[in-house]
Protein backbone atom coordinates (compact mmCIF):
# COMPACT_ATOMS: atom_id res chain seq x y z
CA UNK A 1 0.00 0.00 0.00
CA UNK A 2 2.87 2.41 0.67
CA UNK A 3 4.66 1.33 -2.51
CA UNK A 4 2.72 3.52 -4.89
CA UNK A 5 5.62 5.38 -6.46
CA UNK A 6 6.29 5.01 -10.14
CA UNK A 7 8.36 6.97 -12.56
CA UNK A 8 7.21 7.21 -16.12
CA UNK A 9 8.10 9.36 -19.06
CA UNK A 10 5.74 12.19 -19.92
CA UNK A 11 3.98 12.21 -23.30
CA UNK A 12 5.19 15.73 -24.12
CA UNK A 13 7.75 16.70 -21.49
CA UNK A 14 8.49 20.38 -21.02
CA UNK A 15 12.21 19.45 -20.97
CA UNK A 16 14.09 16.53 -22.46
CA UNK A 17 14.27 13.44 -20.23
CA UNK A 18 11.74 14.72 -17.69
CA UNK A 19 9.88 12.04 -15.73
CA UNK A 20 6.94 12.11 -13.37
CA UNK A 21 6.68 10.21 -10.11
CA UNK A 22 3.34 9.42 -8.48
CA UNK A 23 3.68 9.20 -4.69
CA UNK A 24 1.50 9.20 -1.60
CA UNK A 25 1.30 12.76 -0.30
CA UNK A 26 1.81 13.57 3.36
CA UNK A 27 0.36 16.42 5.38
CA UNK A 28 3.56 18.42 4.85
CA UNK A 29 2.65 18.49 1.13
CA UNK A 30 -0.85 19.89 1.65
CA UNK A 31 0.05 23.61 1.51
CA UNK A 32 1.74 23.14 -1.87
CA UNK A 33 -1.12 20.94 -3.14
CA UNK A 34 -3.66 23.57 -2.04
CA UNK A 35 -1.70 26.22 -3.97
CA UNK A 36 -1.74 23.96 -7.07
CA UNK A 37 -5.48 23.38 -6.55
CA UNK A 38 -6.17 27.12 -6.58
CA UNK A 39 -4.05 27.66 -9.69
CA UNK A 40 -5.64 24.69 -11.49
CA UNK A 41 -9.22 25.67 -10.62
CA UNK A 42 -8.79 29.34 -11.54
CA UNK A 43 -9.57 28.55 -15.19
CA UNK A 44 -12.72 26.73 -14.03
CA UNK A 45 -13.76 29.82 -12.07
CA UNK A 46 -13.26 31.94 -15.19
CA UNK A 47 -15.22 29.44 -17.32
CA UNK A 48 -18.17 29.49 -14.91
CA UNK A 49 -17.79 33.15 -13.91
CA UNK A 50 -17.92 31.96 -10.31
CA UNK A 51 -14.94 32.74 -8.10
CA UNK A 52 -16.64 31.35 -4.99
CA UNK A 53 -16.15 27.70 -5.98
CA UNK A 54 -15.01 25.53 -3.09
CA UNK A 55 -11.60 24.60 -4.56
CA UNK A 56 -10.67 28.31 -4.65
CA UNK A 57 -12.03 29.19 -1.22
CA UNK A 58 -10.82 26.08 0.64
CA UNK A 59 -8.40 26.81 3.49
CA UNK A 60 -5.46 24.65 4.51
CA UNK A 61 -7.32 23.66 7.68
CA UNK A 62 -10.37 22.62 5.65
CA UNK A 63 -8.17 20.62 3.31
CA UNK A 64 -6.46 18.86 6.22
CA UNK A 65 -9.86 17.93 7.64
CA UNK A 66 -11.16 16.78 4.22
CA UNK A 67 -8.12 14.57 3.66
CA UNK A 68 -8.22 12.72 7.00
CA UNK A 69 -10.17 9.84 5.45
CA UNK A 70 -8.75 10.07 1.93
CA UNK A 71 -5.82 8.79 -0.03
CA UNK A 72 -3.95 11.77 -1.46
CA UNK A 73 -1.46 11.23 -4.27
CA UNK A 74 0.96 13.75 -5.68
CA UNK A 75 2.70 13.98 -9.03
CA UNK A 76 6.33 15.07 -8.76
CA UNK A 77 8.61 16.36 -11.51
CA UNK A 78 12.18 17.36 -10.68
CA UNK A 79 11.36 17.15 -6.94
CA UNK A 80 8.52 19.66 -7.48
CA UNK A 81 4.88 18.78 -6.82
CA UNK A 82 2.96 19.52 -10.01
CA UNK A 83 -0.33 17.72 -9.43
CA UNK A 84 -2.50 15.77 -7.03
CA UNK A 85 -5.65 13.68 -6.66
CA UNK A 86 -7.78 12.60 -3.68
CA UNK A 87 -10.09 9.64 -3.19
CA UNK A 88 -11.88 7.68 -0.52
CA UNK A 89 -13.74 4.39 -0.34
CA UNK A 90 -17.49 4.88 -0.56
CA UNK A 91 -20.00 2.03 -0.31
CA UNK A 92 -18.84 -0.60 -2.85
CA UNK A 93 -16.81 1.94 -4.77
CA UNK A 94 -14.56 4.93 -4.53
CA UNK A 95 -15.24 8.66 -4.75
CA UNK A 96 -12.51 10.56 -6.62
CA UNK A 97 -12.06 14.31 -6.40
CA UNK A 98 -9.75 17.25 -6.78
CA UNK A 99 -7.67 16.00 -9.69
CA UNK A 100 -5.38 19.02 -10.14
CA UNK A 101 -2.32 19.72 -12.27
CA UNK A 102 -0.38 22.98 -12.47
CA UNK A 103 -1.45 24.82 -15.64
CA UNK A 104 2.09 24.71 -17.12
CA UNK A 105 2.09 20.89 -16.77
CA UNK A 106 -1.42 20.22 -18.11
CA UNK A 107 -2.04 18.31 -21.36
CA UNK A 108 1.02 16.10 -20.73
CA UNK A 109 -0.65 12.96 -19.36
CA UNK A 110 -0.07 13.74 -15.68
CA UNK A 111 -3.79 13.95 -14.83
CA UNK A 112 -4.44 10.64 -16.56
CA UNK A 113 -1.59 8.97 -14.67
CA UNK A 114 -2.87 10.31 -11.35
CA UNK A 115 -6.36 9.06 -12.12
CA UNK A 116 -5.21 5.58 -13.13
CA UNK A 117 -2.88 5.33 -10.12
CA UNK A 118 -5.62 6.25 -7.63
CA UNK A 119 -7.78 3.51 -9.15
CA UNK A 120 -5.00 0.98 -8.53
CA UNK A 121 -4.90 2.08 -4.90
CA UNK A 122 -8.47 0.80 -4.44
CA UNK A 123 -8.26 -2.68 -6.02
CA UNK A 124 -11.53 -3.93 -4.51
CA UNK A 125 -13.66 -0.99 -5.65
CA UNK A 126 -16.44 -2.08 -8.00
CA UNK A 127 -16.83 1.45 -9.36
CA UNK A 128 -15.20 4.87 -9.29
CA UNK A 129 -17.31 8.03 -9.23
CA UNK A 130 -16.34 11.66 -9.79
CA UNK A 131 -17.94 14.94 -10.82
CA UNK A 132 -16.92 17.93 -12.88
CA UNK A 133 -18.59 21.03 -14.23
CA UNK A 134 -20.71 20.40 -17.31
CA UNK A 135 -18.80 23.05 -19.32
CA UNK A 136 -15.41 21.52 -18.45
CA UNK A 137 -15.13 19.67 -21.75
CA UNK A 138 -11.41 18.83 -21.49
CA UNK A 139 -12.02 17.25 -18.07
CA UNK A 140 -14.97 15.25 -19.41
CA UNK A 141 -12.87 14.10 -22.41
CA UNK A 142 -10.09 12.90 -20.08
CA UNK A 143 -12.51 10.96 -17.89
CA UNK A 144 -14.27 9.39 -20.87
CA UNK A 145 -10.91 8.48 -22.42
CA UNK A 146 -10.10 6.27 -19.41
CA UNK A 147 -13.54 4.65 -19.22
CA UNK A 148 -15.80 6.95 -17.21
CA UNK A 149 -19.37 7.51 -18.40
CA UNK A 150 -21.78 10.30 -17.51
CA UNK A 151 -24.53 8.89 -15.28
CA UNK A 152 -26.38 12.03 -14.17
CA UNK A 153 -26.30 15.79 -13.77
CA UNK A 154 -26.51 17.78 -10.56
CA UNK A 155 -25.89 21.26 -9.23
CA UNK A 156 -22.96 21.80 -6.87
CA UNK A 157 -23.65 23.80 -3.70
CA UNK A 158 -21.85 26.78 -5.31
CA UNK A 159 -24.34 26.78 -8.18
CA UNK A 160 -22.16 25.13 -10.83
CA UNK A 161 -24.03 22.69 -13.08
CA UNK A 162 -22.12 19.41 -13.02
CA UNK A 163 -21.99 15.97 -14.55
CA UNK A 164 -21.35 12.89 -12.42
CA UNK A 165 -19.29 10.21 -14.11
CA UNK A 166 -18.76 6.59 -13.14
CA UNK A 167 -16.37 3.85 -14.18
CA UNK A 168 -17.45 0.30 -13.44
CA UNK A 169 -14.59 -2.09 -12.83
CA UNK A 170 -14.44 -5.66 -14.16
CA UNK A 171 -15.79 -8.15 -11.64
CA UNK A 172 -13.08 -10.75 -12.39
CA UNK A 173 -10.26 -9.14 -10.41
Amino acid sequence: MDEISTTTQLDSPPREGLGVGILIACEDDFAKILDIQKKAFYSEAVLYQNFNIQPLSQTLEEMQEECKDKVVLKAVVDEKIVGSIRANAHEEGCWVNKLVVLPDFQKRGIGERLLLKIEKHFPHAMKFTLATGNKSLSNIRLYEKVGYKIIRTETFHDGVEAVVLEKKMPTNK
